[in-house]
C-alpha cells in the first residue's frame, strides 16, 4: 500500500482503536476513552501479532525501556488491567486479552480483528493475517517505512511531553509558600465531607468519596491542622491521586498559601 495516512484496527466488529490518537472507540454505546501511550504501545504490539504470544519482556521493552525508561511489576500490570477495563467500559465484556501464565500475552486467533486503512481519501478494509497468498506484506514499501517511522517519532514525542509534564507537576509537590488563586470553576466540584479537629476536608464528588480519603490517610501520613484545608481527589482510570493542603479556604481572587502533592501510586 502507499501513501498510508491513518491505521485503525476493529476489535470484534464494535471496537475502533487507533495507535495514532491512543484511543478506544466504541461503535455500540459511543464511548471513547485515551489509553496512555505505553499501553497502547502494548496493545499494538500484540494486534501486530495477533493470535502469538508476545513475552512479558517484550511488551515491557516496547511499552517503555525503548524510551529509556524503568517501569515496575506493579506498572505493567495495571496498565493491561486498565486497558483490559477500557475495553468493558466500550461493550466488550469477554475477554480481549488472554494471559498465559509465566510466559506472556496474546490476543487470540478467536478474536475478530479487522485494519482499516485509510489513504488518499479510498478505505481498504480488509482482515488481519499473516501469510495470506491474496495480499503480500513481506516487502514494505517506501511509503510504509516512512509512515511506520512518522508514527514511531510522533508516539515518542507524544511519550516525551507526558514526562515532562509529569516532573513539573511532581516538583511543584514539594515547593511550600506558593501563592496561587484558582478559578472558582475548578473547585465547583469539591464539597466538604469532614470539619473540625482543626481540619477541613473537601473532595471531588465527581471522581471520589469519603471511603477514599479514609484509605488515603490510613496509607499516608498527611493530615491537616490549624484549620486548615484539605483538597481532595482521585482519578479514573489510572493510580493517581491529587492534594492540595491550604491555609484558607479557596475564594475568587483571593490568594492562598498551599501545598500540592500527586500520588503516582494509588493505595488505595
Amino acid at each position: 500500500m502507499e501513501n498510508i495516512a491513518d491505521q485503525t484496527y476493529i476489535v470484534e466488529n464494535v471496537v475502533e482503536f487507533s495507535p495514532q490518537e491512543h484511543t478506544l472507540y466504541s461503535k455500540v454505546n459511543g464511548n471513547k476513552v485515551t489509553l496512555l501511550a505505553s499501553a497502547s504501545e502494548c496493545f499494538l504490539c500484540l494486534l501486530e501479532n495477533h493470535g502469538e504470544l508476545v513475552t512479558k519482556k517484550e511488551l515491557i521493552h516496547i511499552g517503555w525501556e525503548q524510551y529509556n525508561l524503568h517501569v515496575s511489576d506493579s506498572t505493567f500490570n495495571q496498565n493491561i488491567f486498565t486497558l483490559r477495563k477500557a475495553f468493558k467500559d466500550c461493550g466488550l465484556n469477554h475477554e480481549i486479552i488472554r494471559t498465559i501464565p509465566r510466559k506472556g500475552l496474546m490476543v487470540s486467533k478467536t478474536i475478530n480483528i479487522n485494519l482499516l486503512i485509510i489513504k488518499n481519501e479510498l478505505v481498504d478494509y480488509m482482515p488481519v493475517c499473516k501469510d495470506s497468498k491474496e495480499v503480500d506484506h513481506t516487502s514494505p514499501t517506501k511509503s510504509q517505512k516512512y509512515s511506520k517511522f512518522i508514527y514511531r517519532i510522533t508516539a515518542k514525542l507524544q511519550l516525551n511531553i507526558f514526562i515532562i509534564i509529569l516532573i513539573i507537576t511532581c516538583a511543584s509537590g514539594i515547593v511550600n509558600g506558593i501563592y496561587f488563586t484558582l478559578p472558582t470553576s475548578y473547585l465547583s466540584n469539591y464539597r466538604t465531607i469532614l470539619e473540625g479537629d482543626n481540619c477541613h476536608v473537601k473532595i471531588d464528588i465527581l471522581r471520589s468519596a469519603l471511603i477514599d480519603y479514609k484509605k488515603f490517610i490510613s496509607s499516608y501520613n498527611l493530615h491537616c491542622k490549624n484549620s486548615e484545608y484539605i483538597y481532595f481527589s482521585t482519578y479514573q482510570y489510572v493510580p493517581r491521586i491529587s492534594v492540595f493542603r491550604c491555609n484558607h479556604e479557596f475564594r475568587e481572587h483571593h490568594r492562598n498559601d498551599c501545598v500540592s502533592w500527586y500520588f503516582l501510586d494509588k493505595k488505595i
